[in-house]
């Protein structure tokens, strides 16, 4: 696969937490993972490959395109935003919140057959859609034999 969900950190020493953090957030968590507190989480994302391009899907329910940050530095695409808790009038007396609000992050590793100058991302009715387009050496092709 030419993209790959990193990990929380590269330490070795500081790997076997990783799994172990990985289950809590996606037993504890809601839909989709943004922060609880401090605590900064990941939105749920759907990863397909075509013969052309590798696309992520991310569902942003609330989230304005102007809000969401997508870059790409050093082989990693970090895809950061954060849901506004709306203002809430003095007068309302708040019953009970199920929606989520706050800063949420995703990560992937990019790998060398991905065509870095040509990734595209645009948001509809609150998905994310970002396409890497795969380089021309990446992409799958019939090789004759003679």
């Amino acid at each position: 696969m030419l993209l790959i969900p990193t990990r929380r950190t590269t330490r070795p020493a500081l790997a076997p937490f990783n799994r172990l953090d990985r289950l809590f957030d996606d037993g504890f968590t809601g839909f989709p993972a943004f922060t609880t507190g401090n605590r900064v989480l990941a939105p749920a994302t759907d990863i397909s490959e075509s013969d052309s391009a590798v696309t992520l899907t991310i569902e942003l329910p609330g989230v304005l395109s102007q809000e969401v940050n997508v870059s790409l530095e050093n082989d990693v695409l970090t895809i950061k935003a954060e849901k506004q808790r709306p203002t809430v009038e003095s007068t309302d007396q708040v019953r009970c919140v199920e929606r989520s609000f706050g800063k949420f992050e995703r990560r992937f590793n990019v790998a060398k057959g991905i065509d870095v100058d040509g990734i595209e991302a645009s948001q509809t009715d609150g998905v994310l859609t970002v396409v890497l387009p795969k380089s021309e050496r990446a992409r799958s092709r019939n090789i004759e034999v003679k």
